[in-house]
C-alpha cells in the first residue's frame, strides 16, 4: 500500500491526501516534453486541468522538477502556502522567474511562422496566455 503524504490538501469537502503513486501520476502527466517552450507548456497544463488540481506546496515541492528551467523549477519548489491549484503554483513561481515576457529569451517566445489553421490557433492562445499571465 503507497504512504500518504504529511500534509493534506483541501478539496471542497473535507482533507484529501494524495498517494505517492498518485503524485507521480501527476508529475508524469504534467512534465514539460523536449524541446517544448514554456509558454506551451504552461498552456497544456491550463487545458489538461490544472486549474481543477488542489496540492499544497509540500505535494508541489514532491512533484520534483516540472521544467526544463532550473531557475523555474527552484521557484516552484520555494513557494510557501495553503491549498492552491497547480496553474495557480505554477503562475506564481512564473511571475517570480519572469516579471513580464520582456523578460524572456528570443528562443521562450512563441513567434514562429505557421501554415494551418490549427497551428495559427494554437500562437493565438499561447500569445493570449502570456498576456493573461
Amino acid at each position: 500500500m503507497a504512504e500518504r503524504v504529511l500534509a493534506p490538501t483541501q478539496m471542497g469537502r473535507g482533507d484529501r491526501y494524495y498517494t505517492y503513486t498518485e503524485l507521480l501520476a501527476i508529475s508524469r502527466r504534467f512534465k514539460q516534453n523536449p524541446n517544448e517552450l514554456m509558454i506551451t507548456w504552461i498552456l497544456r497544463v491550463y487545458d489538461q486541468g490544472g486549474p481543477a488540481l488542489s496540492l499544497n506546496s509540500g505535494e508541489l515541492a514532491l512533484l520534483g522538477d516540472l521544467t526544463h528551467d532550473a531557475i523555474f523549477n527552484y521557484h516552484c519548489k520555494t513557494l510557501r502556502g495553503g491549498c492552491k491549484t497547480l496553474l495557480t503554483w505554477l503562475l506564481q513561481a512564473w511571475r517570480q522567474r519572469w516579471e513580464s515576457f520582456l523578460h524572456f529569451e528570443a528562443t521562450e517566445l512563441p513567434f514562429r511562422p505557421w501554415t494551418t489553421m490549427e497551428e495559427g490557433i494554437q500562437l493565438v492562445r499561447e500569445l493570449g496566455m502570456l498576456d493573461w499571465i
